[in-house]
């Protein structure tokens, strides 16, 4: 199993096709991740790999032996035993965290374009 694959076809705005298939381990509702390879983090020369951009992440909605197709879908969390459900809504915010300043780095993230065919897909693992 690799651990790249990429975008071979966009269907329309919702919709996209993977070259990552059964016949590679997928499975319906797998998520994966359309990402940006950033420059290589090496810190005290070990190489930690490069810090990516993720540009969306997507599930598989139907997986064929050579391909699946791909969607992104919003989590909407309702109480069903409120009347007034509809307007419950999950929202998370960052916080700061406690951090000597004088250890920033300030490294940025590789450039976001939008989505497009040969974009490379990794599969996210849990």
């Amino acid at each position: 199993m690799n651990d790249t694959y990429k975008i071979i076809e966009i269907i329309d705005e919702f919709t996209v096709m993977v070259d990552y298939g059964t016949n590679d381990g997928a499975m319906e509702n797998d998520q994966l991740n359309i990402i940006t390879i950033g420059d290589p983090v090496k810190i005290d020369n070990i190489d930690y790999g490069t810090y990516d951009l993720i540009k969306a992440t997507l599930y598989i909605d139907t997986a064929y032996p050579k391909f699946s197709i791909c969607r992104k879908y919003k989590q909407i969390s309702t109480d069903l035993l409120n009347p007034i459900s509809s307007f419950k809504r999950i929202s998370f915010q960052k916080q700061k965290l406690e951090t000597a300043n004088a250890n920033y780095s300030y490294r940025k993230l590789p450039k976001y374009t939008p989505i497009q065919i040969g974009d490379l897909v990794r599969i996210k693992k849990h």
